[in-house]
């Protein structure tokens, strides 16, 4: 009963929370996040310890996440490069048309 109680404390804490402030505010990955909000009303009953243990649980992640970003570029970049080649063609190739029909 006691743990059923806590549960919905916690519940009712997370619901004030996105009632009061945004969701984006409360999500890590949402540009508009606000780690005091989300520090105040998700996690004001963790301990220093877990919090500390959660944020080297992030640095890694993100470090991870910068990384399979580097990969995807360095295998992918003659890719990117034709890419930027041909809608750069195209531009021009739209370009010149419209300045012909503008000029007749």
């Amino acid at each position: 009963m006691v743990l059923l109680e806590s549960l919905l404390g916690s519940y009712s804490c997370l619901l004030r929370c996105l009632f009061y402030t945004s969701a984006d505010k409360v999500i890590y990955s949402s540009p508009n996040f606000d780690p005091k909000v989300f520090l105040s009303w998700v996690h004001k009953d963790t301990s220093a310890a877990d919090l500390e243990a959660g944020a080297l649980t992030l640095k890694t992640d993100l470090k991870g996440r910068t990384q399979q970003k580097k990969q995807l570029v360095k295998e992918n970049f003659d890719c990117f490069v034709s890419c930027k080649t041909t809608i750069d063609g195209i531009y021009l190739t739209v370009r010149s048309a419209t300045i012909a029909v503008k000029c007749s």
